[in-house]
């Protein structure tokens, strides 16, 4: 969790002129014990070795005292959310606000599995002025992921987020990625608030080139001039909604998503350009 820079509980973070770059994010498994045989070790080694695909010993084991002990995890899928990666760039944890102040931050090229620029947590927090471009997340949330466990808010004031995708295959080219939810942006169980002028633009994913909503609502107002353009998707090239838990039986309980005042131009999909619906209960106007 957090390669780049990791936040948990902070009482006040700034940064300026801060770029964070090429982190990535890993988890591990494997993990060998004491009782394994030199033997079964080597195996391993060689296992995670041919997964990876990489020979240099540093790029794909861990290591305790230099013997290998396990093998690193970049990505990954599953239910097992702990296996999983978290914010190659920043992790955000629990944080608060006005926490986190900031003034001409790039967040570039990070990897994780989930977030692969931002990753914020539990947390009731605003993120504003921060380039986030290029960033890649395997399973969702190529530039931000949000993550909540209420109604906790996201505010996003003048962020670019860029040429970010979620997906395990980003080099097949366009509207041929597997998996992956919200190129540019996947929320959780949060409220994301666009409050000024942010651009998520040409970002791609298999669900959700731009955004993907799950049991989250996505309010902005037009007027401030938040733009979702040029995102690429197989399925809401715009935003892409997911049906949630709650509504899984015949009547809508509460609303998947509720998407509110938002600017969508220029998205492509092979299925709802603007916006695909895959949500049972969802809400959408002006």
């Amino acid at each position: 969790k957090g390669a780049g820079l990791y936040v948990d509980r902070a009482s006040g973070v700034e940064m300026e002129d801060v770029t964070i770059l090429k982190n990535q994010a890993w988890s591990v498994f494997g993990i060998l014990t004491d009782s394994d045989t030199s033997d079964e070790r080597q195996r391993r080694e060689g296992e995670c070795r041919d997964r990876n695909g990489k020979k240099d010993f540093n790029d794909f084991a861990v290591a305790r005292y230099g013997v290998f002990i396990g093998c690193k995890k970049p990505s990954g899928y599953g239910s097992d959310e702990a296996s999983l990666s978290y914010g190659g760039g920043i992790f955000l944890n629990n944080v608060t606000a006005n926490v986190l102040k900031t003034h001409n931050v790039e967040v570039r090229e990070n990897q994780a599995a989930v977030g692969g620029g931002v990753n914020v947590n539990n947390s009731n927090t605003i993120l504003s002025n921060i380039d986030i471009i290029s960033n890649v997340a395997s399973s969702r949330g190529g530039g931000i992921a949000a993550n909540g466990y209420s109604a906790q808010t996201l505010t996003l004031r003048a962020m670019n987020v860029k040429n970010n995708y979620a997906g395990e295959k980003p080099d097949t080219g366009e509207n041929k990625y597997e998996d992956g939810y919200g190129g540019g942006i996947s929320a959780s169980k949060m409220i994301l608030k666009f409050d000024g002028a942010n651009t998520i633009k040409g970002n791609k994913a298999a669900s959700g080139g731009g955004i993907s909503l799950g049991k989250a609502q996505l309010l902005g107002e037009i007027s401030d001039n938040s733009t979702i353009s040029e995102n690429i998707a197989v399925r809401g090239g715009g935003i892409f909604a997911v049906e949630s838990d709650t509504n899984q039986g015949t009547g809508c309980v509460e609303q998947d998503v509720i998407i509110e005042r938002i600017l969508l131009s220029n998205n492509k999909a092979r299925g709802g350009a603007g916006i695909s619906v895959a949500a049972k209960c969802a809400e959408v106007h002006n």
